[in-house]
């Protein structure tokens, strides 16, 4: 037997399901033994990366039905592995963030939120999803909450009221499919018309990963929460909801037209109010919204993009946390140090793709993956990313043995939180740039220079506008306006289908 048949051999059913209910229990026992500490859960991070490794390194799929025809249904595939990576990774690091931070949360929840992103990355049944989407959202809620912050609990319960609205969509969608097909399973799904359980299902899904207007609860909410808990948030939770978005687009082809014309809309809208945002995480949240939309467009290389955003977007939210100000108004005038800086320009550089860098190779693989008239909507939403965050690469840095303008006035997150994302960012870079992009030729990089140029040029414009654009955007934010986008895009999506139908 080859290590890599002995590896795959022993993921059991046994060591699987063991590995998804560990959070759970170690979330049970650390309530009732507090001595236990962060170890355990840090733990459950690595086994998380783990059980990734298999389907990443060697293709392998794993896929488990537990309690007959209708009960459970488990899939680790490559996709999945993508988001199981990331989620290990990203929570391991905000947990060490944490250490030492007043009023930080404890164990006990990001043990629940682990195991239900574990949950919801490996599923394909419709309810099982369902469980663990509300389990998500529940800790979100949890974590979003913030005692010395009264104004951000009620952006929390905003954030509980919408997510539990929508999952009710999904809820009354999911029926509809077992009325008709007589399973909870997405492949059955491929075997519907087209219709009002898909769109009902839709809608759960999108505002769930913060897809264009049912997703507008995204930027309050991320950029209230503490900068470990956004840099969680941003970087992994929003992606629950993208996943089984990327399943049903393999499934049913014919859902792919919709979800791609909402994941272009979301990353539009996202892109041009992150352009004329002034406040740091603001910025950072609208953005999030943006690379969301560019992360459903494709089930082939959206879970490489979701792990480029996410490495790079907890590194810049983490950041966040070490100013004293996040207004960019003032953003150029203060002094930041080196400790600050690498990760602004890593994140940043990733996101915006920068060459050698493993955003610049997850954008080339979405590009590569779509159609010519998708491939180009991405190359432009990648012109307005390079302005987004051009407007953080102008802080001066800090001399050595100089004073920072953030010294001594806020709780810098832990070194070893922004040291562990900064190595695995470099890393995985490396890796699969030899292993996916070994070259990079004189084209794409003559491209990816305009790119940079036009973003830049597109910054410089906008600096006099800016202000005078962020008065004219409408406050679409809202809890009625939230409720109400759920209506709007699904009656949106109940008329594009009718109307393919027509011309079909």
């Amino acid at each position: 037997m080859t290590p890599e048949t002995i590896l795959v051999s022993l993921l059991t059913p046994a060591v699987v399901v063991g590995w998804l209910l560990a959070p759970y229990l170690l979330a049970f026992f650390g309530a009732l033994v507090p001595a236990l500490g962060e170890l355990p859960l840090l733990l459950c991070c690595l086994a998380t990366v783990l059980m990734a490794l298999p389907s990443l390194l060697l293709g392998e799929s794993i896929s488990l039905n537990l309690i007959g025809s209708n009960g459970i249904s488990l899939s680790i595939d490559a996709t999945a592995a993508w988001f199981l990576l990331l989620n290990g990774v990203v929570l391991g690091a905000t947990r060490l963030a944490s250490r030492n931070l007043v009023g930080a949360a404890g164990p006990l929840v990001p043990a629940v939120m682990l195991g239900g992103l574990n949950t919801c990355f490996v599923v394909t049944d419709l309810i099982s999803l369902y469980v663990a989407l509300e389990v998500v959202g529940i800790a979100a809620f949890l974590l979003q909450l913030r005692r010395e912050a009264p104004r951000s609990n009620w952006i929390a319960l905003r954030y509980l009221l919408v997510a539990s609205t929508a999952m009710t969509l999904y809820l009354i969608g999911t029926g509809l499919v077992y009325v008709r097909t007589g399973s909870f399973s997405m492949e059955a799904m491929a075997d519907l018309e087209l219709g009002s359980a898909q769109v009902l299902i839709l809608l759960g899904l999108f505002s769930k990963g913060g897809l264009f207007l049912p997703g507008l609860w995204l930027p309050r909410s991320h950029a209230a929460a503490r900068p470990e808990v956004a840099a969680l948030h941003s970087g992994v939770v929003v992606t629950a909801g993208v996943l089984p978005l990327l399943r049903l687009m393999q499934i049913d082809p014919g859902l792919a037209p919709l979800i791609r014309w909402i994941g272009i809309a979301s990353a539009v809208l996202g892109l041009l109010r992150a352009l004329t945002e002034t406040d740091l995480r603001r910025l950072l949240a609208w953005s999030t919204l943006s690379q969301m939309g560019l992360v459903a467009l494709s089930p082939v290389a959206g879970g490489l993009m979701a792990f480029a955003h996410g490495l790079g977007k907890a590194l810049l939210f983490l950041m966040s946390g070490g100013v004293d100000s996040t207004d960019l108004n003032t953003w150029r005038q203060r002094p930041l140090t080196a400790r600050l800086q690498v990760p602004l320009w890593l994140g940043s550089l990733s996101i915006a793709g920068f060459p050698w860098l493993i955003g610049s190779t997850a954008k080339s693989e979405l590009e590569t993956a779509l159609p010519p008239f998708w491939a180009a909507a991405v190359l432009l939403v990648s012109i307005g990313s390079v302005a987004i965050y051009a407007r953080l690469w102008g802080a001066p840095w800090c001399a050595p043995g100089g004073s920072a303008s953030s010294e001594g006035t806020v709780q810098a997150p832990a070194g070893g939180s922004i040291s562990l994302l900064v190595v695995v960012l470099i890393g995985t870079s490396a890796l699969i740039g030899l292993a996916v992009a070994p070259t990079h030729d004189g084209q794409k990089l003559a491209v990816t220079g305009l790119v940079f140029a036009l973003g830049l040029l597109l910054d410089r414009g906008l600096q006099r506008w800016r202000p005078a654009l962020e008065r004219r955007w409408p406050d679409l934010e809202s809890l009625q306006d939230l409720i109400g986008s759920l209506a709007v895009v699904g009656a949106g999506m109940l008329l594009s289908l009718h109307v393919m139908e027509g011309w079909g």
